[in-house]
């Protein structure tokens, strides 16, 4: 079923959605300028085509409703005309999670994206009810998270996809199940009518190469432009530009930076069961990005690894600017 929802999707959707991380005072209140500060600075890239805001990478679990909708309001107040604008969404209250929904649908943003309920016991009766419920109280387009990371804890299956297919307004998934064969035969499922789309770039260039009319020209809420790209070395949008032309000896030498880099910062955690977001926030400050302290149970990482992330971006000339 095609929908105004569907079709905004695939028409608008593109580049790089880049998450925001959340600086925090000494005292552990959030510090809203370097938080606006960072996501200024993001949009500085070229690889980046908008905002994914209040992600993991915000440390959302850690902050108050109230915190949330504020962090919220300021990114959105920082997404630069043209780009977009996406608000992740969720909590253990269901009236929680509609709340923010329908304070981002009243703040401007563009999209809302809906975690699976993450703590409890869960059925695919119960979370479906739990999704047709949230994306059933705002009228903006809406996508799903759909994760087999450890820390969500809950794969939607094909059956629950296809259920929230009746939603006129769900248009999108994110799809981090870290595997590719996993990716690739949803995007062959559900591309036609919906936009399937992965954070990791390897990921993406296979199913730009192999499903080319299925595949959108769109990553979905990934660190990796704060780690892997600055303007005078924009290595992301090389090697989305050379997959989309067919250069694939310049998709190669890209994809192998790329690599060296979120290997040892990041995806060594994910096939780990979650994300080291302490670790992203402290090796990001190497770049200029403001890191700030993080919140109880998080803890900042060793100077030693860090330091060992410093040489890595040496070595790829992957300096503040």
């Amino acid at each position: 079923m095609t929908t105004h929802a569907r079709m905004w999707a695939k028409e608008e959707l593109k580049g790089h959605l880049a998450v925001v991380t959340t600086p925090f005072h000494e005292d552990g209140s959030i510090d809203f300028d370097s938080l606006e500060f960072n996501s200024m600075r993001a949009q500085e890239l070229p690889c980046v085509s908008g905002l994914y805001i209040n992600s993991i990478y915000n440390e959302p679990t850690a902050l108050t409703l109230e915190e949330r909708t504020l962090v919220m309001k300021r990114c959105l107040r920082a997404v630069l005309p043209g780009n977009i604008s996406v608000v992740a969404i969720g909590g253990a209250s269901i009236q929680d999670v509609i709340d923010l929904a329908q304070q981002a649908e009243a703040a401007g943003a563009d999209m809302i994206i809906l975690w699976p309920p993450t703590f409890g016991h869960r059925t695919s009766e119960g979370v479906l009810a739990y999704f047709e419920k949230v994306l059933g109280s705002v009228q903006i387009p809406g996508a799903i998270y759909r994760s087999g990371l450890k820390e969500f804890g809950y794969f939607m299956s094909y059956s629950d996809l296809s259920h929230l297919l009746k939603l006129p307004n769900f248009c999108a998934v994110k799809d981090v199940s870290m595997s590719l064969s996993n990716y690739l035969d949803t995007l062959g499922h559900f591309g036609d009518e919906l936009v399937i789309s992965c954070p990791l770039d390897e990921y993406w260039a296979a199913g730009r190469l192999l499903m080319p009319g299925k595949s959108p020209d769109f990553l979905f809420g990934t660190s990796r432009p704060l780690y892997c790209e600055t303007p005078d070395r924009p290595y992301l949008s090389e090697f989305r530009s050379a997959i989309n032309s067919g250069d694939l000896a310049a998709a190669e030498s890209n994809m192998k930076r790329i690599l060296t880099i979120s290997n040892s910062l990041h995806t060594r955690h994910l096939e780990a069961g979650g994300h080291n977001v302490a670790l992203i926030k402290k090796a990001i400050e190497i770049l200029g990005y403001r890191c700030g302290a993080v919140r109880e149970p998080m803890s900042l990482p060793a100077q030693s690894e860090i330091d060992s992330l410093a040489r890595i971006f040496d070595e790829l000339e992957l300096r503040p600017w």
